[in-house]
């Protein structure tokens, strides 16, 4: 019949009604999720220094040439890590080997972030934004980096430095061309540089291998800003969700204690435990 509605007709579902309730979400956060260390990013005004906008500039004791910096120490709190899908550009974690940097280390997960919790979680949930730092507290990854002997000290510096435990160290043997380990009474580690004693010469190459913690960026094309859920009416409190990136070479250390690549962990094992 004209101007009547016909079958299925217009259905607008009540989304609102149907999506689970902001406390039984932010409770299976906790449950599932990990500890994290959430630190708030601020942009470096050394980038409008220079006479070219948006140029950051390399030498800033600030932002290391970054443009961005953070604050410390972390504000910590439990969220939830999902890798969604494989693509031609995974989420899933990966690594690919750059001719300059060695290992470099990629992945675009999604971050949950409640709005509720045991810590941290409404502080981080009010405030977290594009170019925020998370730190992967319990993902404990195991490295291979290889440094000099060098008066320059960057050259004795660890790219990851998040609650490291040094496992091994070994030089390279020039004369006698074999690999030799390093007593551990031979090294030293502080605030993210390494140390060998003076039985190694300027010029020696060592590997060291080592625990890190990842550090997740919220920065992504499909996300650097958060995903509020406006059709599950977040207003109520649902958690909301950050693309984040393992941006390896911006990440990197370049001198000792640098944030966010530096910092310790905190003891216990895991939030509610």
């Amino acid at each position: 019949m004209s101007g009547s509605l016909q079958w299925p007709g217009p259905n607008t579902p009540n989304i609102a009604n149907q999506v689970m309730p902001a406390v039984a979400f932010n409770g299976q956060v906790a449950s599932l999720g990990w500890r994290f260390g959430w630190m708030r990013a601020h942009t470096c005004p050394c980038a409008y220094s220079n006479g070219t906008p948006g140029s950051p500039n390399p030498n800033c004791l600030t932002c290391f040439g970054r443009g961005v910096y953070w604050d410390v120490p972390p504000a910590d709190f439990s969220g939830l890590l999902t890798f969604m899908h494989t693509a031609a550009s995974p989420d899933e974690p990966g690594n690919v080997t750059n001719e300059i940097f060695g290992q470099v280390f990629q992945g675009e997960p999604v971050l949950t972030i409640p709005s509720d919790g045991a810590h941290n979680e409404t502080l981080v949930w009010n405030y977290a934004s594009t170019f925020d730092a998370f730190v992967e507290y319990d993902a404990r990854t195991r490295y291979n980096t290889t440094l000099v002997v060098s008066d320059a000290p960057s050259a004795q510096v660890l790219p990851y430095q998040w609650g490291v435990e040094i496992l091994s160290v070994s030089a390279y043997n020039l004369s006698q061309q074999v690999t030799q380990p390093v007593p551990p009474t031979a090294w030293t580690y502080s605030n993210g540089v390494m140390a060998l004693s003076q039985d190694y010469p300027e010029g020696t190459a060592y590997t060291v291998e080592y625990f890190a913690s990842p550090v997740w960026i919220a920065f992504r094309k499909a996300g650097g800003l958060p995903h509020a859920r406006p059709l599950a009416a977040n207003s109520a409190g649902t958690p909301k969700r950050f693309h984040v990136a393992n941006l390896d070479q911006w990440l990197r250390a370049r001198g000792g204690g640098e944030t966010p690549a530096f910092g310790q962990i905190p003891q216990q094992t895991r939030y509610g435990q």
